[in-house]
This record gives structure tokens, C-alpha cells and sequence, in this order.
């Protein structure tokens, strides 16, 4: 799953301009993490083109530095995203420690089922999302940061008891 891109100069033909291209060595994420975070990415609005017709994955994606391929981190902040957050996120997106979605206009609620390993939630700026913070976040033991301000969702604290390890957990304005 490996391949090279070495741009060269663009050949302008009376016809068309085109754009060769040889390949070059870039490890490539399989098929199914591929989905998932495209699937994702739709769910939230982003631009349908960012990675149409490649193998790649939209800006902002992390992979593990291990040969997996798993997702690490997601950084899609002032991306201008308007779609609703998804009812789950996908089961691919098990490895993922850092979720930053802060400063779009998304909506929904939060996704009940996120993955054990989420270290970092930042999700202020969207105030569009509403509803309960899931009682299934209390279970988020490697949860340290989490910023909802500038959000409607609710967060009673009764439901959420084991949380209270997490850093800026109630940040508000």
C-alpha cells in the first residue's frame, strides 16, 4: 500500500493543462480507517472533495506512528463544519486520543459510544450542539481535557461522576 508523488512541470498541451505526476513512497491508511473518518467527516459537513479520488484522508487526520494505520488524532477546528454529530463514531476509530472540533457550527448531540482511549474533547464554539453530555463519558477513564463552553449541551455533574479527574471539565465562559 505504498506509493510516490514527485511533481514534475506541468506539461501544457495545446488542448488541456495537465499535471503529471510519478508516484512516491507514502504509506497509505486501509481502506476501512479510510471510510470511517470520510464517513465522519460527511456526517459533520466537511467538503465532499477534500479527498475525492485518492487515498487519502481529509486535513487534519493523524495516524498512529505504528504500522496500523489506527487514527490518533483529529484536528478539525474553524473548518467551517455544519453537519450533525453521528449517533456513534465508528468502531474504526477505536486508537483515537484527541477529538478537536471546537469553533465550527455543528449540531446534534454528543455520540453515547466514544472510544476508551479519547484523552482530549474539545468541542467549545459550536453552539448548536445541545442535548446531555452522555452518563457513558463517566466511564472515559483517560478522559484529562474536556471543553464544552460555547456549547448548549447539559452536563449534570450527579450523572458524570468519575470525571472529576478531567481538567476543565465545566469550562464556561
Amino acid at each position: 500500500f505504498q506509493f510516490t508523488i514527485f511533481p514534475v512541470l506541468p506539461e501544457i498541451s495545446r488542448r488541456s493543462k495537465t499535471f503529471q505526476c510519478i508516484m512516491a513512497s507514502v504509506a497509505l491508511p486501509p481502506t476501512n480507517i479510510r471510510a470511517a473518518v470520510l464517513s465522519l467527516w460527511k456526517a459533520l459537513g466537511g467538503d465532499e472533495d477534500a479527498s475525492a479520488g485518492t487515498s487519502f484522508l481529509p486535513p487534519g487526520v493523524k495516524l498512529h506512528s505504528d504500522s496500523s494505520g489506527r487514527v490518533s488524532q483529529i484536528i478539525w477546528n474553524h473548518m467551517n463544519l455544519s453537519g450533525s454529530m453521528p449517533a456513534s463514531l465508528p468502531p474504526e476509530l477505536e486508537g483515537l486520543t484527541l477529538l478537536w472540533l471546537h469553533s465550527n457550527d455543528i449540531s446534534g448531540g454528543l455520540p453515547e459510544c466514544m472510544p476508551a482511549t479519547l484523552e482530549t474533547l474539545w468541542i467549545h464554539g459550536n453552539p448548536r450542539l445541545k442535548g446531555k453530555v452522555p452518563r457513558s463519558f463517566a466511564k472515559l477513564t483517560k478522559l484529562k481535557y474536556f471543553f464544552k463552553h460555547s456549547t448548549n449541551l447539559d452536563c449534570p455533574r450527579n450523572d458524570l461522576r468519575g470525571l472529576e479527574r478531567t481538567q476543565a471539565f465545566l469550562q464556561t465562559p
